[in-house]
């Protein structure tokens, strides 16, 4: 009786190149066998002669198989891919204004390197099955929480008055941290079942980890953000969310208050420079140096180059107006927030079943926009200046590994959206 049911899809399968597609187009196929054959019973055909109408119901399988194929075949997003190379790109540009003092042959061929690691980690993890990852989440969750536990227990440097620990003398900090716990939440607010007060253990002891391990507070910030703003696209009811939500702001609330009366002397430094650039003696001239920047650049490049600290890394989009002109850095502001359109795009793609795609695409996106535009608004003065990085085109290797991973997640998403549980 399953003979020429079997024989169909084995004929229809041979057409599929993918076997990710092969797997999916042999269920959704059974399915539908399976509801044309009920139907024919219902009209009074027996078992088999129904199974058998249903079948050649279905069509030619050859034809049925090479147009599945090509509907069904695993995308590259190549428009993310190309924005990502634009963003690597202006990366470069402020190497070649860097002046004497810097080794800029070093740091070009460092970011080259970079560059290669980026897209490498992308592109693999675009290859690799999303939804495999959604039963490991545990395991992401305690990863993220272990290396929070080791920069504790084991402090190997101290730099710009945070923790890091030494890896065969690679500096890893908090960073490293975030795409596991990134990935951790995502499966986390997955569960139906999950309870309120999981939800609070699990956050509180991640952000007493973060506090103890001396983390900078952009790594902080950038974690319970996200985490509030994917709670809000998870599964959970709507009653939990508000209920968790007012808790995750009173700790927000709480860890403010904390910093403010703990905070350093450089930091409140900082927050006073942030208020009254002019009459600092010290860290306020960054805040005068922007504003001479922006002053002195015009369209194409500018009528003076100016000197600022750390020109290459938090402040690589000021270097770009000052070694380039308006018209590149209105360009790179354009590639940046392409980025963001695309990710909305991949949201909208997503099926409405997939809800774990959609809690992946709304904290890679979170992760994103923070540091882009908190960059930008340290730069027009709107936010105070703190050590913050510009995705993709900043130099330095810590930031890399969470956009990369969480750019290869948004691509393996759009790769294999035609492979959602939707008719055929």
């Amino acid at each position: 009786m399953q003979e020429k049911k079997e024989s169909f899809l084995k004929d229809v399968i041979t057409q599929i190149k993918s076997k990710e597609a092969k797997i999916f187009i042999e269920k959704e196929l059974s399915m539908h066998i399976k509801a044309n054959k009920i139907s024919w019973m219902k009209k009074g055909l027996k078992e088999h002669e129904a199974e058998e109408k249903a079948v050649r119901q279905m069509g030619n399988p050859l034809q049925l198989g090479r147009d599945l194929n090509k509907l069904h075949r695993p995308k590259i997003d190549w428009v993310m891919i190309g924005l990502l190379f634009a963003a690597f790109g202006f990366g470069f540009l402020p190497l070649f204004v860097m002046g004497e003092e810097y080794d800029s042959i070093s740091l070009i061929g460092n970011k080259i390197m970079q560059l290669l690691f980026g897209v490498g980690i992308a592109v693999s993890v675009m290859l690799f099955d999303y939804r495999k990852l959604e039963k490991w989440w545990m395991y992401f969750y305690l990863i993220g929480c272990g290396i929070l536990l080791c920069l504790k227990l084991f402090p190997g440097v101290m730099i710009n008055g945070y923790t890091y620990l030494l890896i065969a003398t690679i500096p890893v900090n908090g960073f490293y941290a975030l795409p596991f716990l990134f990935l951790g939440w995502a499966g986390i607010l997955n569960q139906k079942k999950l309870k309120v007060w999981q939800f609070i253990s699990l956050l509180l002891f991640s952000l007493v980890l973060f506090n103890m391990s001396n983390q900078n507070i952009v790594q902080i910030m950038m974690y319970l953000i996200m985490v509030c703003v994917m709670l809000w696209w998870s599964v959970l009811g709507r009653k939990q969310v508000i209920w968790i939500t007012g808790i995750s702001a009173s700790f927000f609330s709480i860890s403010i208050i904390q910093f403010l009366l703990t905070a350093k002397e450089y930091q409140l430094r900082r927050l006073r420079d942030f208020l009254h650039p002019e009459s600092s003696s010290d860290a306020g001239f960054i805040y005068l140096k922007i504003k001479e920047v922006l002053a002195n650049a015009k369209w194409f490049g500018s009528s003076k180059i100016v000197s600022i600290p750390g020109r290459h890394t938090d402040f690589a989009f000021i270097s770009i107006i000052n070694g380039y002109g308006y018209i590149i850095g209105v360009w790179t502001i354009l590639v940046l927030i392409l980025f963001l359109w695309r990710m909305g795009k991949i949201l909208n793609l997503v099926h409405v079943q997939d809800s774990y795609a959609k809690l992946l695409v709304i904290g890679g996106m979170v992760l994103y926009l923070i540091p882009v535009a908190y960059n930008f608004g340290m730069i027009l003065g709107v936010f105070p200046i703190i050590s913050i990085y510009l995705p993709f085109v900043s130099y330095g290797n810590l930031p890399l590994l969470l956009h990369s991973i969480g750019i290869g997640v948004m691509l393996s998403i759009y790769r294999r959206k035609d492979l959602q549980s939707k008719a055929i």
